[in-house]
C-alpha cells in the first residue's frame, strides 16, 4: 500500500512481506535515487502498481534538459 511506500527511499528499507526472509540488498538502491534526483532538481516519486509492486518515477524539468542537450551540443562541436 502506499503508506509502506512512502518509507521506500529511506536509506537501509528493504521492501518485503516476510521479515524472515533474506533479502541480497543493503537497502540504499532508491536511496541513492532519490538522491541524485534531487540534487539535479528532479522530482521523485514512488506509486504503488496495479496488482504488486511499484513504480519509480523520476520527473526532468524541461530546462534541465534544454541546458544538458545545449552543453551537450557545445561538447560536440
Amino acid at each position: 500500500n502506499d503508506s509502506r511506500l512512502a518509507g521506500a527511499a529511506q536509506r537501509y528499507v528493504r521492501m518485503t512481506d516476510n521479515p524472515d526472509a533474506y533479502i541480497d540488498s543493503a537497502g540504499l538502491g532508491l536511496w541513492i535515487v532519490k538522491k541524485i534526483a534531487e540534487a539535479h532538481d528532479c522530482d521523485f516519486s514512488i506509486k504503488s502498481g496495479s496488482g504488486h509492486g511499484f513504480r519509480v518515477i523520476l520527473e526532468i524539468p524541461p530546462t534541465r534538459i534544454e541546458a544538458a542537450d545545449s552543453e551537450a551540443f557545445k561538447i560536440a562541436c
